[in-house]
């Protein structure tokens, strides 16, 4: 067989490190002639990274590419085999399988077995037991889909992509990451607990081991069977909490329950994918998810490997690393040197990448004052180089006068397999300040202006000592009049010392007296200063002005308000005068006067009153009151309704305020006129039916037994068993409206939502109220009625979605129901598509049958499939079905169902399980897609 191996360029991408292994991941091609990997048609062009001459060729390149990738990861003590294949699989325009694989024996209590009574696939037991195990030659089983490529009908003419190294161009399906995602199921990532709850053999698997419910708080293997059924369909809360998986999880951002990586665990259960891959809520995406997306990370999936019985390479000693040591233990510096580089040396042996991480330790010398600290500070060689590497220490250079100090250097989490050497080191900081001499510092007053209030009591005056603070030092304190006197404003300060002792530096506060009175007086200064200070000090700002802000003010003239004494007057209109009342109040300093004048409102001057123009009304100095004046009105015999005039107060003089400024006359007709009749308004019919897609329903409005005047009336609607905004439009005090003499009647548009839900006819209510012009409520409300017009044809969905028999049993009876309606006839066809099961030599097949139900029909359907039985002993047979082609316009809820034929010959051993799941991937769809995009949008 053809090996081929990755090329530096991939290894370096992965970033591995080169333990050696005398065994390989061992791949056994199982195509016939001319088929798969032996099909010698022409390559595809520029597949990157891929050198196969053949089509075959250049699958098989990328299968050992992938295969080249594990071993790279996995540290072997047995060759892995793996029987391959390129076969026609099934493929639709929108979806395929790609592929599957999975492990073909599981092995329990083996040498070395780190578990008692647990499962673990034949690849990890060989492994660990440092032989074959069992009768099997090959531990994994894959066959890859061949329909794929060059094939229109098949995802839309979408072809599988051979590049290795790179990302598969768009409107093409990556191989490589195909390949070592199924391969992954193979070395172990894949539960062996069944469907219905039930543990394989009786026995928990390495994988199921960690899984964990976090909404029950339960690890798989501690659970009932109905707790793990229901757990699998446990979407969002099902985890996986292998200790080395997690130690990796960091990176990821997105797709944790409680900090743990989530499982795909999707409701309903689907067959061969559910909790046997991450979450597609990961991000970044991780190796193992359900649909073929391109591997953007690895970390957590190659940790996984571990928790599941795996070693790994990177965890091998490497004893040609070398060592890694400081160059001395003991390092001197001078602190005025602001910083010293630290050697660290590798030596004896250059064999790989290696680093070390260097941190630092106060001793009597303080990270932050004394020296910038290292915290996990890096150092590293390549593979190959040796010699000196340095890690720079800053010094923090200080003007204290101090002993020298002292701090240590370790080195920890060395990698790549060196050993550490001298791993820790002390260095000594060198003091170089030397005695300075003594700064008293400057004395001076805070501020150079104050202001208080005369009735405040007391000011106080701050004196500060700063920029030094060696040895006493005083100063005297005094005051001096300027505006303000002394005795009369203010008590004198004289000669007041105001001391600060050695060290001791900051504000000092002296108060001042102000002395109250209570004359009426512009506001006042005075100064205080200070003389030279002692103690070597020197002097700031020596002076500062005190302002001494009066409060005593001369009372102000009150000259009052002027208004009308009503703000509204009734009169008959053939009262003739009418009495105008103005006052004065709240105030009489000073003579004030105001302007009267009067205006039409519906009362016309001339016509219905005599008019009044700036008209003076007065009052002297020290004069309050009321002012009356006469106004006359004009008396007709018209029937008319009362009327009004304003009457208003402006130009006030005199320094007063106008209070109540307008007052309005009403003139009160004593003529009268007949009794109008405006009628009464109500709906024309009570109630009415109205179908659900009528274009323009309406409703009518009347107006009876009286036509005088305009009249108006308020419509609403009010929900029944039917809702606003849902099956109608409501309309809201919509305001209808009738003319004087108007007797028509006035319809009024309805909107109805027509829908396609199916439901009982339904009712709401229109309602008439706040009638205006004096009418009356006739029929005030009516009832309307929509009748529906949708129908239901239901659902139609597999019974069940995955069965298991022998191939002793004669047939078996697929059930199809179609529920939830039962309107109009309805039909869909039932397909067969063979997985590893074959038609005719499996089962009496192909399967292609159309069920029906008739108008008024439900229920279930069931298609017999015959089993056939052959003496050969094999791995069970899979053969999926599908439900398509629905007519009548149901719905499809569960559209497919997998059945598996198992061996009736007995098993090989106790403690060997032979295999028949395997684990398909499916082509990730154009929504998968797009849900993946958005949640990574939505993490940044």
């Amino acid at each position: 067989m053809r090996s081929l191996r990755l090329l530096p360029v991939l290894l370096a991408f992965f970033g591995l490190v080169s333990t050696a292994s005398a065994f390989d991941i061992v791949l056994n091609v199982t195509d016939g002639v001319g088929e798969g990997f032996n099909d010698n048609s022409a390559p595809f062009a520029a597949q990157t990274g891929n050198t196969g001459t053949t089509l075959g060729e250049q699958r098989l390149e990328v299968f050992q590419a992938a295969a080249d990738y594990w071993e790279q990861h996995l540290f072997l003590t047995v060759d892995v085999a793996v029987d391959i294949s390129f076969d026609p699989l099934d493929c639709q325009a929108n979806s395929a399988v790609l592929g599957s694989a999975g492990a073909t024996t599981l092995f329990r209590d083996f040498d070395n077995a780190p578990r008692a009574d647990t499962l673990y696939v034949s690849a990890v037991a060989n492994n660990l037991a440092g032989r074959r195990l069992g009768s099997n030659s090959s531990d994994i089983s894959a066959r890859f889909n061949s329909s794929i490529d060059n094939n229109n009908n098949c995802l839309n003419g979408t072809n599988w992509w051979l590049g290795i190294g790179s990302s598969a161009p768009a409107g093409t399906i990556g191989l490589y990451d195909t390949v070592l995602h199924e391969i992954g199921h193979g070395l172990g990532v894949s539960s062996g607990v069944r469907q219905d709850g039930e543990l394989l053999a009786g026995s928990i698997d390495a994988y199921a081991l960690y899984l964990y419910d976090e909404s029950l708080g339960m690890y798989w293997p501690d659970m009932t069977i109905s707790q793990r059924i229901t757990s699998a369909t446990n979407s969002g809360n099902v985890t996986f909490r292998g200790p080395n998986a997690e130690s990796k999880s960091d990176h990821i951002t997105s797709g944790k329950t409680n900090g743990h990586m989530r499982v795909f665990a999707p409701n309903p259960y689907q067959t061969g994918s559910s909790v046997s891959h991450w979450d597609t809520a990961l991000i970044p995406d991780e190796l193992m998810e359900p649909s073929a997306t391109p591997t953007s990370d690895d970390r957590s999936t190659v940790q996984m490997l571990k928790d599941l019985g795996w070693q790994l390479k990177a965890d091998q000693p490497n004893a040609l690393a070398g060592s890694i040591a400081f160059s001395s233990a003991l390092i001197s510096v001078t602190e005025g040197d602001g910083s010293v580089l630290v050697s660290l040396s590798r030596t004896g042996g250059t064999d790989g990448d290696v680093s070390v991480l260097v941190d630092s330790t106060d001793g009597t010398a303080f990270a932050g004052s004394d020296y910038s600290p290292l915290e996990n500070q890096l150092v590293s060689w390549s593979d190959g180089e040796t010699g000196t590497k340095t890690a720079l220490l800053t010094i923090v250079d200080d003007a204290f006068l101090e002993s020298d100090e002292t701090l240590s250097l370790a080195l920890s989490n060395v990698s790549g397999g060196a050993a550490l050497g001298t791993a820790s080191a002390i260095v000594t900081i060198n003091n170089d300040d030397v005695m300075a001499a003594p700064v008293p510092g400057t004395i001076g007053l805070v501020a150079a202006t104050l202001s208080a209030d005369e009735d405040q009591g007391v000011v106080a005056i701050e004196l500060e000592r700063s920029s030094g603070s060696d040895g006493m030092v005083s100063v005297l304190l005094n005051t001096a009049n300027s505006s303000a006197l002394a005795g009369s404003d203010y008590t004198a300060i004289s000669n007041q010392e105001v001391s600060w002792a050695d060290g001791e530096s900051g504000v000092k506060s002296i108060n001042l007296s102000l002395l109250d009175d209570d004359d009426v007086e512009e506001n006042e200064s005075l100064v205080v200063s200070i003389g030279t200070a002692t103690g070597g000090a020197s002097l700031g700002n020596s002076s500062t002005v005190i302002t001494i802000v009066s409060e005593d003010v001369a009372p102000m003239p009150e000259p009052g308000f002027v208004g009308f004494v009503s703000s509204g007057l009734s009169v008959d209109e053939d009262q003739g005068i009418v009495a105008i009342q103005i006052q004065r109040f709240s105030g009489s300093d000073g003579a004030v006067t105001v302007t009267l004048n009067s205006s039409d409102d519906s009362a016309i001057a001339g016509m219905d009153y005599m008019a009044i123009t700036n008209q003076m009304v007065s009052w002297a100095d020290g004069e309050s009151g009321v002012r009356s004046l006469n106004l006359r009105l004009i008396d007709d015999d018209a029937a008319e309704p009362d009327e009004t005039f304003t009457l208003t107060l402006s130009g006030i003089t005199g320094g007063a305020s106008l209070s109540g400024s307008v007052t309005t006359v009403t003139i009160d007709s004593e003529d009268v006129s007949p009794v109008p009749v405006p009628g009464t308004i109500g709906f024309v019919s009570a109630a009415q039916s109205v179908n659900e897609d009528q274009n323009s329903p309406s409703i009518q409005l009347q107006r009876t037994l009286g036509f005088d005047g305009s009249v108006t009336v308020t419509l609403n609607t009010v929900d029944g068993t039917a809702s606003a905004g849902v099956d109608y439009s409501p309309i809201s005090n919509q305001v209808v409206s009738w003319a004087d003499g108007d007797q028509s009647i006035k319809t009024v548009d309805l909107s109805l939502v027509n829908d396609e839900e199916v439901e009982l006819d339904e009712t709401f209510t229109a309602t008439l109220s706040n009638v205006t012009g004096g009418g009356a409520l006739g029929q005030s409300s009516s009832l309307i009625t929509i009748v529906n017009d949708d129908l239901d044809p239901g659902s139609i969905g597999f019974v069940v979605t995955q069965k298991a028999v022998s191939e002793s049993t004669a047939s078996v009876s697929l059930e199809v129901s179609r529920v939830g309606g039962s309107d109009g006839a309805v039909s869909v066809r039932v397909r067969s598509f063979d997985v590893t099961a074959s038609a005719s030599d499996d089962y009496d097949g192909p399967i292609n049958v159309v069920l029906n139900w008739s108008d008024g029909e439900s229920g279930v359907k069931t298609v017999s499939v015959i089993i056939f039985e052959d003496e050969i002993e094999e791995e069970g047979e899979l053969v999926d079905f599908t439900l398509s082609d629905v007519v009548g316009g149901a719905s499809l809820t569960s559209d497919s169902f997998s059945l598996t034929i198992e061996d009736s010959a007995p098993s090989n051993s106790d403690d060997e399980i032979i295999l028949n799941t395997i684990i398909p991937i499916i082509a990730a769809s154009a929504r998968r897609a797009k849900e993946k995009a958005a949640r990574e949008e939505e993490a940044d």
